[in-house]
């Protein structure tokens, strides 16, 4: 119960700062992400098809206009991690029944209409064997698969880590979408263009009546160092080819799943591997040598060299590493790394905090609704 309030605490006095912090020194930076790739998928079939392969639901976009998914194999590892974007007003999956076979389809009609479209951000390096696998997998369906390379892909991110981001709105259009990333808000902004943006004095004079605030240009190595203090994984880099789990990934703190979902691809052994025996977070190097670092190397205990985990990405003095889940990473603490003989620093993000809460307001929100409907069922049933 100390520690609950201890991280509650630091959340609220994080928070406290961004209200009386100097803004002159506020601003954002942006990224041209060349690293990334968009996929479009359009049909009729196509929101029904990727509600059975991703970890999200897609039914959700009738509500927000984007969304972060993982696609899984069989064995419920990681295959890609994806970010959905909407890109009109007239998705209402919620509306419609999503049809997943065609025994549904002869009883109840096709669920979906030929304008429905989407875009799918990627990895580069995995767009073009994404998108073979999902045309090997959609067989008959109504579904198009081609890639949306007339897009340009920023990230715009704040200088503060903790930065508040609500003042600006968001725009989902056939040639603008900026939205709030969803994997979580101090990450900052997606902006998704195909007006001309090549460069960063084209996106200031796009995103000018959007951000009041200074934009000035980084790079991705700078971005990358950026999610690695947050915490966040994303693209092969970090992934690696069906290596971890949702779990390991911290999906369930990323926005990358759904409680109300049904069936998909990998949801069993997610069902069955739900209790969490480790997970990515945030490391810190001193007196770091890249050239010593690589993924894999272990991550020792200072006291009796017991391993701790495992090194997965570095970028500057920043990186992630996958460790054991233990009370005493629940603040700041020290381990070695033996290869770079360099001490090395981990603690627990302030939004974790802010995720568990919110993860666990919804489950007891369901918790209640499944009541109500148990209530409701055996009211009918005694008075029939």
């Amino acid at each position: 119960m100390k520690t609950l309030l201890s991280i509650r605490e630091k959340c609220l006095f994080s928070y406290a700062k961004l209200l009386f912090r100097n803004e002159r020194n506020f601003g954002f930076k942006a990224t041209r992400l060349t690293d990334r790739s968009l996929l479009r998928i359009s049909g009729s079939d196509s929101l029904s098809f990727l509600q059975t392969l991703l970890t999200n639901d897609i039914r959700c976009l009738e509500h927000v206009n984007c969304m972060f998914s993982y696609l899984l194999n069989v064995n419920s590892r990681i295959l890609a991690d994806l970010i959905v974007y909407r890109t009109n007003d007239f998705i209402s999956p919620d509306k419609r029944l999503l049809v997943l076979n065609p025994v549904t389809k002869k009883y109840f009609g096709v669920g979906g209409q030929h304008d429905d479209k989407v875009l799918i951000e990627c990895d580069s390096k995995l767009a073009t064997a994404l998108s073979k696998t999902l045309f090997a997998i959609k067989i008959r369906k109504d579904v198009k698969i081609e890639f949306a390379t007339e897009y340009d892909i920023w990230a715009i991110y704040p200088n503060d880590e903790n930065a508040d981001l609500s003042r600006i709105s968001e725009i989902a259009s056939e040639d603008l979408i900026f939205v709030v990333d969803p994997r979580t808000h101090l990450l900052g902004y997606r902006c998704l263009t195909r007006l001309g943006t090549s460069n960063l004095q084209q996106l200031k004079n796009i995103t000018q009546n959007l951000i009041d605030y200074s934009l000035t240009q980084s790079s991705i190595t700078a971005y990358r160092e950026f999610r690695y203090k947050l915490g966040v994984c994303e693209g092969i880099r970090d992934f690696g080819h069906a290596r971890y789990s949702f779990y390991d990934c911290n999906g369930h703190l990323l926005n990358a799943g759904s409680n109300k979902k049904g069936l998909f691809v990998g949801e069993k052994m997610i069902s069955k591997n739900h209790n969490l025996v480790q997970c990515m977070r945030p490391v810190m190097f001193e007196n770091v040598d890249v050239n010593r670092i690589y993924p894999g190397s272990s991550l020792v205990s200072l006291n009796d060299e017991r391993v701790l985990g495992y090194v997965q990405s570095v970028q500057g003095k920043s990186g992630i590493a996958l460790l054991k889940i233990s009370d005493q990473f629940d603040k700041e603490y020290k381990m070695f790394h033996p290869e770079s003989e360099t001490t090395v620093t981990t603690n627990k993000p302030l939004w974790w905090a802010l995720a568990l809460n919110r993860l666990h307001a919804d489950q007891n929100y369901q918790i209640m609704k499944d009541k109500v409907t148990l209530n409701q069922i055996s009211t009918l049933s005694l008075t029939g």
